[in-house]
């Protein structure tokens, strides 16, 4: 099998066109536009606004009352949230004055996922167990014929 490191490698260097094809593909169904605009004259930049701002003003304001009201995000919003994080992008989608409290609001809610996949894990733990121990019950009563 091929190590982690090759396909990382692999996936890194079309990382240029596969983001050129996604671009395009949302472009094509019309949920991104194409901007061209000179600097200095000499240097044209692109930048592919939507078109519809409005599911992504929703899900802002949607994100937002998370953070404000410190409710417990869906599955996506959480992975969002991380998203959001991991990319460096947290002051470009809540202001510069949400910095903070998003990081906070994410570090919360990572130690409530955490504290829950753990309580989880000893469920399914004990679930095997007792499991196992019936199995090993009906085996042993199963061959001693009682």
């Amino acid at each position: 099998p091929p190590l982690i490191k090759t396909m990382i490698e692999e996936i890194w260097s079309d990382a240029d066109e596969m983001r050129k094809l996604i671009i395009m593909a949302l472009v094509n169904k019309s949920i991104l536009t194409v901007q061209k605009k000179k600097i200095l004259w000499f240097f044209t930049i692109k930048r592919y606004p939507t078109i519809n701002r409005h599911p992504e003003s929703l899900l802002r304001a949607r994100l937002k009352d998370l953070v404000n009201q410190s409710l417990s995000p869906g599955d996506e919003e959480f992975v969002l949230l991380k998203l959001i994080a991991q990319c460096d992008l947290v002051q470009e989608v809540f202001g510069e004055n949400f910095v903070s409290k998003v990081a906070e609001y994410i570090n919360k809610i990572q130690t409530a996922n955490e504290a829950a996949a753990e309580i989880s894990q000893s469920v399914t733990d004990l679930e095997k167990s007792l499991f196992d121990a019936i199995t090993a019950s009906t085996v042993s009563v199963v061959i001693s014929g009682n």
